[in-house]
């Protein structure tokens, strides 16, 4: 059984900074820590968010990890797309 850590970033904007580079800001983190990637499905990673008092979502996303924010970000969305992001964590010590 693997464990995985999910890490939230939330509340805050992606922006296009002046000399081209895209971050985060306002950045907000929860991590979620020992998920069980046998039991994990695109609802719990969504509705996390309801545990953050945010009513609605509009987009969940997982970055690639060593990507950047531009080119990196991919949706969550179905459940082939869930196994892509538990593939990359267990590349990136679970994380």
């Amino acid at each position: 059984m693997v464990r995985l850590i999910l890490v939230y970033h939330h509340g805050g904007s992606i922006v296009t900074k002046d000399n081209g580079s895209v971050v985060y800001e306002v950045d907000n983190i929860e991590e979620l820590e020992q998920l069980d990637e046998d039991t994990l499905d695109v609802f719990a990673v969504r509705n996390h968010y309801l545990a953050l008092n945010y009513e609605k979502i509009e987009k969940c996303s997982w970055l690639v990890p060593g990507s950047p924010l531009d080119t990196g970000l991919r949706p969550i969305t179905t459940d082939v797309e869930l196994l892509e992001m538990c593939r990359a964590a267990r590349q990136n010590n679970n994380k």
